[in-house]
């Protein structure tokens, strides 16, 4: 639940807010709906509350911020949708319609008109060329990017820089906050490291989870990815969501010996290219995949340009 911030963030900066009959500032907005969070337990300062929400009654969350703190009954639904009006009886309900109100209100806005923050969310180097684009030409050619040490995108920090960007002020190639010194990258530059790729997709994965068919690759080890890559490419047609995550269970539970026997031809064929040094290559480099791709040009395969190793 440390996303909640965020998700709320986004919806005010989403939809119009409305309190007590008058337009409200995002800053208006964001302090009520806090404020009223506070009552139910949910503390903005303390993400270990945030788990609370899942447990928060969709009449008492409605009554904290309508009835006692007046936010209009329009913008308390685009923030926390509930279209059964009562509570689920599955927990996570309440936060996965939150969060799926806020995926579908950003996908059906054109890239120009979304927010600092969900262009920050959805900037990667998988992203759709549109928000490298906005991105660059907001960031005016200034560094402005922080990753997290898992290679996602600091919001809270890009944020900041990218403000400053917005002003005309210049930014360093270092940000200092809380004592801490961070690197901070141009739209486009990536910390100089080498990240694996989908064995199925050849997608780059984030905490060793690939988006496009849903499955976790972690705990698998770098040989079975090789191993299921060849079984790919040996198919010869394109492997499903549900084959997929059957190959990772069988990886992660059995390993090499469980995808041997299951797929005794691959091996054959996997033994070969072990003895010619040509297994299938799964590391790139995030900054070479980078330089292959334009801002202004989407690389539709990024493999295809990566250097490997």
């Amino acid at each position: 639940m440390q996303e909640l911030l965020s998700k709320i963030h986004e919806a005010v900066m989403a939809n119009p807010m409305v309190i007590g009959r008058k337009l409200a500032t995002i800053e208006e907005a964001e302090t009520l709906i806090w404020d009223g969070l506070q009552d139910l337990g949910i503390l903005q300062s303390e993400p270990t509350t945030h788990t609370l929400f899942t447990n928060i009654k969709h009449g008492d969350l409605r009554r904290a911020l309508t009835e006692e703190r007046e936010l209009a009954l329009g913008s308390f639904r685009a923030v926390f949708p509930d279209a059964s009006e009562h509570q689920a009886t599955d927990t996570q309900t309440g936060y996965q319609d939150l969060a799926k109100a806020i995926k579908e209100s950003i996908s059906n806005r054109p890239v120009g008109q979304w927010s600092d923050t969900e262009l920050l969310k959805a900037y990667s180097i998988e992203a759709p060329n549109s928000v490298w684009s906005t991105l660059a030409d907001i960031s005016k050619g200034q560094p402005v990017i922080v990753f997290n040490d898992d290679g996602s995108v600091a919001i809270p920090l890009s944020l900041v820089l990218m403000r400053t960007a917005r002003k005309g002020m210049k930014n360093n190639s270092f940000f200092v906050c809380g004592g801490k010194s961070y690197r901070v990258y141009k739209v486009g530059d990536f910390p100089d490291e080498v990240a694996l790729t989908c064995p199925i997709t050849g997608e780059v994965l984030v905490n060793e989870y690939s988006n496009s068919i849903s499955v976790s690759w972690e705990g698998v080890t770098l040989e079975c990815l090789q191993f299921i890559r060849v079984i790919r490419d040996e198919s010869g047609e394109p492997i499903g969501k549900f084959a997929a995550r059957q190959l990772a269970t069988t990886a992660k539970s059995g390993g090499m010996d469980e995808l041997r026997t299951d797929f005794p031809q691959e091996a054959v064929k996997f033994d070969e290219l072990a003895t010619l040094g040509q297994l299938p290559p799964l590391k790139v480099s995030l900054n070479s995949l980078a330089q292959g791709r334009l801002v202004s040009q989407r690389q539709s395969d990024p493999l295809g340009k990566a250097t490997r190793y």
